[in-house]
């Protein structure tokens, strides 16, 4: 069991292969992306930056539920904000962990973007085409 446990935490988690990753290095596409990702109107690197791509902040993204705000209202104190926070999560291995948001509501990071126009950087104002461009850059990380 012991060699087992070994193993595990040796081989076991390691993620899975990105096959959005070349080996001859960013496409077109996924470059335009990643200029997209450090543009500072988009930014995305605001708050998914360092080694782990996250701040390790919590941010209203605008993504609470009616359910979670009527939670928030009644548990609200003098002290508290009146406001939903979520943790801002790593952008590692966005390729095998749809659906997203806390809550699973969005099936795709482009669904994530145009949801979060916004209030998670600023999409907003992007085409469909830079909007592709920046979900193929993520898909890289």
């Amino acid at each position: 069991e012991l060699a087992a446990v070994e193993l595990y935490i040796r081989d076991g988690l390691v993620p899975p292969r990105n096959p959005n990753v070349l080996k001859t290095g960013l496409s077109p596409l996924q470059a335009a992306g990643k200029k997209l990702f450090f543009d500072p109107i988009v930014g995305c690197n605001d708050c998914h930056t360092g080694p782990g791509l996250s701040d390790g902040a919590q941010h209203d993204v605008g993504t609470a539920t009616p359910v979670e705000l009527q939670v928030q209202k009644i548990f609200a104190g003098a002290d508290m904000p009146n406001k939903v926070l979520y943790n801002t999560p790593s952008l590692r291995g966005l390729f095998y962990t749809a659906p997203y948001l806390h809550d699973g509501s969005a099936a795709t990071l482009k669904d994530v973007l145009k949801k979060t126009s916004k209030t998670m950087g600023k999409t907003s104002h992007l085409t469909d085409e830079q909007l592709d461009a920046l979900v193929a850059y993520l898909r890289t990380l």
